[in-house]
């Protein structure tokens, strides 16, 4: 939690203005309280069991909103592709919710598990930042939210609820049409892409604006998302006017990658992939030594939820963050996160020995 305040004090000052923007996490706490004072006491207790400043942690939540919520769209979106296999696309018929995270490399210190039990709440599992109190998750009525940065003309710097706590309170929805009136309903802050899905084998893509929502729903089963609006409604609207060329094909590509094996999609598909980039010397990993244990193997491509992008992006991290050589892959780890009675979020590090390799290999 003590490294994502600085991180994103650096990020402000480059990306989004002077340090003055700081001062508005007065404005964007009152808008957690007035929709959630639960989440907002949370909030509270991470404050007071890291030993950081309220405001800090606050911030944390508001990244996207300090970064690009004023920006009229001018910066363009990256980071992520989200992908989804419905029932019909899978071999087991169940449903494939999958997404790599390219987001800054200091993060990978600071990202946990959290598996978090409430009273009259869902129980949830979500991947975060340390500090955040939503992102990507699911619960335990089968209720699945997965996000991508999108920026557009309607961010103007208008304060509303930030992403992180709108991803928290779909968790907390029992029902899928609960989950969705989270989302449409809030008062948005800052533009943003979010994949509801459900375990009864339903999604829907919502892009979002502080003004707007538009919908994009799964064709033959998959459903694809970068970092640019799809609906043609947004595009005919001009929502945005910036875009990078490589989310322009992430998606297309992702979708290319699928739709052959559509109905028979694996997990053994997905070690494939991974060992054509450990073996691969012009495009891949081939040129390093790497040794990866099969128990190694079969969780990575477990935990990768089906997504060869997510389960790929995670192997060159474990690989390229190890001064070591060979790297040498043998048994996962576990990073687990607990909210106690009084609002405060314990992070437990069951760490089991990668080898050499040091723990940024799953995250």
């Amino acid at each position: 939690m003590a490294r994502c305040p600085s991180k994103y004090r650096i990020c402000s000052s480059e990306q989004a203005g002077p340090s003055a923007r700081w001062n508005v996490m007065a404005a964007y706490g009152a808008q957690i309280e007035q929709i959630d004072a639960d989440i907002m006491q949370e909030l509270k207790g991470i404050a007071a069991g890291a030993r950081q400043k309220l405001d800090d942690v606050i911030a944390v939540n508001c990244r996207t909103e300090i970064l690009y919520g004023s920006l009229g769209g001018k910066e363009p979106a990256t980071e992520c592709t989200t992908v989804v296999a419905l029932p019909e696309a899978t071999r087991d018929g169940g449903i494939l919710v999958g997404k790599n995270w390219d987001w800054r490399n200091q993060t990978v210190e600071s990202v946990v598990v959290l598996r978090i039990r409430q009273h009259g709440k869902p129980a949830l599992a979500m991947i975060v930042e340390a500090g955040m109190v939503g992102r990507d998750g699911f619960n335990e009525d089968g209720v699945m939210v997965c996000g991508n940065l999108l920026v557009s003309n309607d961010d103007r710097g208008q304060v509303g609820v930030p992403i992180p706590i709108l991803r928290r309170r779909i968790l907390h929805s029992r029902r899928y049409y609960e989950a969705i009136d989270a989302l449409v309903r809030a008062r948005r802050g800052a533009s943003g892409n979010y994949v509801i899905a459900h375990r009864d084998g339903v999604a829907i893509d919502f892009e979002t604006t502080p003004e707007n929502v538009y919908t994009v729903y799964p064709e033959r089963g998959l459903l694809a998302h970068a970092n640019h609006f799809q609906s043609q409604v947004a595009q005919i609207t001009g929502v945005t006017k910036y875009y990078t060329g490589d989310t322009l094909y992430r998606d297309f590509r992702a979708r290319q990658l699928l739709e052959p094996k559509i109905g028979s999609i694996t997990l053994d598909d997905i070690k494939s992939v991974l060992r054509r980039a450990l073996a691969d010397k012009s495009r891949g990993l081939g040129q390093i030594a790497v040794q990866m244990h099969d128990d190694a193997l079969e969780f990575l491509a477990q935990v990768c939820d089906g997504d060869a992008r997510r389960a790929l992006s995670a192997l060159e991290i474990g690989v390229l963050s190890s001064e070591r050589r060979p790297v040498e892959f043998q048994r996962p780890i576990r990073l687990v996160g607990r909210q106690t009675p009084r609002g405060e979020t314990v992070f437990t590090r069951g760490i089991e020995p990668l080898g050499r390799v040091a723990r940024r290999l799953v995250v």
